[in-house]
């Protein structure tokens, strides 16, 4: 039909007047149907964009179920009536499919492409982009005539005509038709695009011209730098001559060669005598593993006496409290036995008033002896009782001082219990990463050892295994050095808790220490403890009652402040102010009222009873501040949340031994 190359030349003519008949029927029935009206210039493009699309042919059409168009830049009103224009129209038993489309986007293959009249100043842009993919492009109303396949003209508003730049269609891969002339369409002036390729050709020489000056000049240097070659050359055999002499001296460096395996061997029963040594230090490791492993065991033990400890003491407090109102009512029974005893004494000064008085009269002198005999019974009888209930009273302050002291101990034995946690918890990193390194390097060892024994053991083998042994030894030295560091933080801390004694020690070294041994009790909230504090910072105190200081701080803001939170923030800052050491503590907690920060510092106190608080931290850390170490401590709102501990204490004290059991006071 639209393409007759292959077909007899007779055949031609008849195959022209077919189209042309069908081009008539078609505008007759498109007449017809638009009697009403005459058709529009839309319409009229889209019977041009249907017949061009007839008479042209794909390289990949077999493969086609549809003929896909895509336009760039038109509304979607016109798109709809494009589709609605193609619906049950076919070509070849293809229907067209109409949608938007952006060539600089989209990558989807289609076979035809419409350019608006409104995006035609990027025509050329859309040719290269499009170029290769055998898009038969449609433009209208396009003034670049060189770079245009189909082009739609509009010359009045009821006519609508195409022009056809052939040799474009045909680079793209595409075939149309000769007969879409009879179509209606116009052939471009082939001469004067030729004049305008001419044209950009000449341009082309010109430039072609100064690069061939360029290449000239290039051939002179490369000239050069063959003649720098011939040099190099000649250089070249002189440097074979010098490789001669040096495989001589290769020769002589394979008999030190054979020297070194010598001393290989050697090196080799080095070797058995360090995996003896590694066997051993295996050995003296599991005796370490089975002590920590017997460690955790008792750790889990005193976590259960703990637990019990803790159970005693929220027991106590309950007594403790009974006993407290049943000594408010006894001061109130020994107040009014006071005022009968003032009144009393009142009467008996008016009995001996009158016995002055009226001495004279024998009959009142009875009279009165028989009352002061009496009110002298009386008195007796109140002085007795009086001394059985201060002894009583006696008794029962004695009971409850011993049960505070009870409680201060458990609390202390509590703290020492997180403290071996937290140790706890450190060590085990450290200590499996040396039982790592040392698994992995016995398995090593035996290999090593495996292919020495077969006797393909080479220098390479040996120099990796060195190399492996030194870095394994390294990392379990390292770590085993930690564990001994965090030993050691652990004895000195657990000692100074434990004991009252004064010692010189630096304060930035040590508040380290203790914040370590605290890493139980904030790392399941992912809190973090920030501390300032000078580096040279030399004190003879209590090192004891820091840690107990900052021990209690930190559980109070975790147990109070930070509750249903994570991430937590506290902050240490340490500063000298003459003969004094100021700690400002603070923490961004939920904070405490006023009348919580009133009575904070108060025995047995406390907003979580029910939630196992027992009410002595605070007034543990206010006792260890003022008595033991001699300041005062006061506690304010944060400046933003939480609440803000300012501490004020000497910096060195001097023994005083009658202070050792004051923390233990309440």
């Amino acid at each position: 039909m639209a393409f007759m190359d292959n077909k007899p030349t007779l055949f031609r003519p008849l195959a022209s007047l077919f189209l042309l008949g069908l081009l008539v029927c078609l505008f007759i029935g498109v007449s017809i149907k638009a009697s009403a009206q005459a058709p529009t210039a839309g319409q009229l493009k889209a019977v041009v964009i249907y017949k061009v699309i007839q008479l042209s042919r794909w390289p990949n059409e077999a493969n086609l179920s549809v003929f896909d168009l895509g336009v760039y830049g038109a509304s979607s009103a016109y798109i709809a009536d494009l589709n609605n224009y193609y619906g049950k129209q076919k070509i070849r038993g293809k229907s067209i499919k109409v949608a938007p489309y952006n060539p600089f986007k989209d990558s989807h293959d289609i076979s035809a492409l419409l350019v608006s009249e409104n995006k035609i100043k990027e025509l050329v842009k859309i040719i290269q982009a499009t170029k290769g993919r055998h898009i038969l492009v449609f433009s209208e109303s396009s003034k670049e005539k060189r770079h245009v396949m189909i082009n739609l003209t509009q010359p009045n508003s009821k006519d609508v005509g195409f022009e056809i730049n052939r040799s474009n269609i045909i680079l793209e891969g595409l075939k149309i038709s000769k007969d879409i002339v009879l179509a209606g369409g116009s052939e471009l002036d082939v001469a004067k695009i030729y004049k305008e390729t001419v044209s950009d050709l000449t341009k082309t020489k010109e430039i072609l011209d100064v690069k061939d000056k360029k290449l000239d000049e290039q051939l002179l240097r490369l000239n050069q730098q063959t003649q720098q070659l011939d040099t190099q050359n000649q250089e070249i055999k002189k440097q074979k001559q010098l490789l001669a002499n040096q495989l001589i001296q290769i020769k002589h460096k394979d008999q030190e060669l054979t020297e070194k395996e010598a001393r290989l061997d050697t090196l080799k029963i080095e070797l058995n005598t360090q995996l003896e040594t590694i066997e051993a230090s295996s050995a003296i490791l599991d005796k370490i593993e089975t002590k920590l492993k017997s460690s955790k065991k008792s750790l889990l033990s005193q976590e259960t006496e703990n637990l019990t400890l803790a159970q005693k003491i929220r027991a106590n407090v309950d007594i403790l409290a009974k006993q407290k109102e049943s000594l408010k009512e006894k001061e109130q029974q020994i107040n009014i036995i006071g005022q009968t005893v003032t009144q009393q004494k009142s009467t008996i000064t008016m009995q001996k008033y009158f016995l002055l008085v009226f001495s004279l009269i024998v009959s009142l002198v009875i009279i009165l002896s028989v009352v002061l005999y009496r009110s002298f019974l009386a008195k007796k009888k109140s002085s007795a009782l009086i001394e059985e209930k201060n002894t009583q009273l006696e008794k029962t302050m004695g009971e409850l001082t011993l049960t505070q002291e009870q409680l201060l101990e458990s609390e202390k034995m509590a703290s020492l219990g997180g403290l071996i946690k937290g140790i706890a918890h450190e060590v085990n990193t450290p200590a499996g990463i040396v039982l790592t390194a040392d698994s992995s390097l016995l398995e090593r060892t035996i290999e090593i050892k495996e292919v020495f024994n077969k006797g393909e053991i080479t220098q390479a083998n040996l120099a990796e295994y060195l190399d492996d042994s030194i870095q394994c030894t390294e990392l379990s030295l390292a770590n085993i050095r930690r564990v001994a560091e965090l030993i050691q933080t652990f004895k000195k801390v657990a000692v100074d808790q434990s004991s009252n004694d004064q010692r010189r020690f630096n304060l930035a070294e040590y508040i380290e220490q203790v914040i370590v041994s605290t890493h139980s009790l904030t790392h399941k909230g992912k809190h973090t403890v920030n501390v300032s504090c000078p580096q040279d910072l030399e004190l003879y105190n209590y090192p004891g009652a820091f840690a107990q200081i900052i021990s209690i701080l930190i559980s109070n803001s975790v147990h109070h402040g930070f509750v249903n939170k994570e991430r937590g923030v506290m902050t240490f800052d340490f500063s000298s102010q003459g003969d004094d050491l100021v700690i400002n503590f603070e923490d961004d907690g939920v904070g405490a009222s006023q009348e919580v920060i009133d009575n904070i510092f108060e025995p047995f106190y406390t907003t979580t009873r029910g939630s196992g608080g027992s009410g002595l931290g605070a007034h543990i850390l206010f006792n260890l501040v003022t008595q033991l170490l001699m300041g005062n401590i006061k506690c304010t709102q944060g400046a933003e949340q939480g609440l803000h501990f300012e501490i004020i204490i000497p910096m060195n004290i001097a023994p005083q031994e009658d202070q050792k059991d004051i923390p233990n006071a309440v």
